[in-house]
């Protein structure tokens, strides 16, 4: 854990947790920070895309989304303006690293899938393939919102309308 990363989790302790958007960092802690999010977000997306529409919980996950999705929209580097990430840093770092591989992408998905639906009592009704696709067009919508630099308070709504096409 970096000095940085050590002071944060105190000021969160004391509850003096500033937005994200009011804390510029450098490029590279960004991307670090959007890889320890990626597996959060993506269970939570999987938990949507195969639960039934009135799931007990898909809103409380919908709602986790937000408030995660929403810090990631707030991310700002270090420069001059501290300007958003581009695109394929965000892509790249929340979704194609890992699940784009032409050898092993769909697999891995596939693994997550049965692993969630089991730990979640889900039936999953759909094909991986049709799961990478939903969430693709997901990521792509999210990561191009996140690049133009939208503030998350401001396209709530938004957000939420995009997670319940999922």
């Amino acid at each position: 854990m970096t000095n940085d990363d050590e002071l944060f989790q105190i000021l969160i302790e004391l509850g003096l947790d500033l937005p994200l958007s009011e804390m510029a960092m450098p490029r590279s802690k960004l991307i670090h920070r959007l890889i320890n999010l990626q597996d959060h977000i993506i269970e939570h997306l999987i938990k949507l895309v195969i639960s039934a529409d009135n799931h007990p919980t898909k809103n409380h996950w919908k709602g986790e989304l937000v408030g995660v999705l929403g810090d990631v929209m707030s991310f700002r580097a270090k420069g001059i303006g501290s300007k958003p990430l581009p695109f394929v840093d965000y892509y790249e770092n929340l979704w194609e690293d890992v699940f784009e591989d032409p050898d092993t992408g769909l697999h891995v998905l596939a693994t997550r899938v049965v692993r969630i639906a089991k730990q979640e009592k889900l039936k999953n009704t759909l094909e991986v393939v049709v799961i990478a696709q939903r969430l693709r067009n997901f990521y792509n919508a999210f990561c191009a919102m996140c690049a133009e630099g939208l503030q998350p308070e401001r396209n709530r709504d938004r957000l939420i309308e995009m997670l319940g096409q999922v």
